[in-house]
């Protein structure tokens, strides 16, 4: 577990790399978060894509084959707020209004979608 505590609702993240694959180019974006644990120190030879003061380590990348996102494109609002509703009692009363209270903002999973999906590409496509 995280030193930061829970992560919940909208997160928002600045992207830090130029990849060519990261289009449409966002410098800063949103996802829906539920996590407790995250990664703390970036792995040998993996790139950083996104960060945020709660989570150093939002995205990375290891050459071409690995791209990680701490936050979770495929969730739904309705999904994170019956999730947080759900955890309640361990997200405490602070935490849990105020990942209530996030869902107010805009997300872009399908931005997001779309770096994984051309990460994928640019990994197949012959050098």
């Amino acid at each position: 577990a995280s030193e930061q505590g829970w992560g919940i609702g909208v997160q928002n993240y600045q992207t830090v790399s130029t990849q060519k694959w990261i289009q449409p180019a966002l410098k800063k974006f949103s996802l829906l978060a539920s996590h407790k644990d995250q990664v703390t120190k970036l792995p040998k030879n993996a790139e950083l894509i996104a960060e945020s003061d709660f989570c150093p380590y939002a995205a990375f990348r290891i050459d071409s084959h690995i791209l990680t996102f701490q936050g979770h494109p495929e969730f739904q609002k309705a999904y994170s707020k019956a999730l947080i509703y759900y955890r309640q009692q361990i997200l405490g009363p602070e935490v849990s209004e105020a990942g209530i209270k996030s869902l107010e903002q805009t997300i872009q999973p399908q931005a997001i979608t779309h770096w994984m999906l051309n990460f994928l590409r640019n990994a197949a496509s012959p050098k």
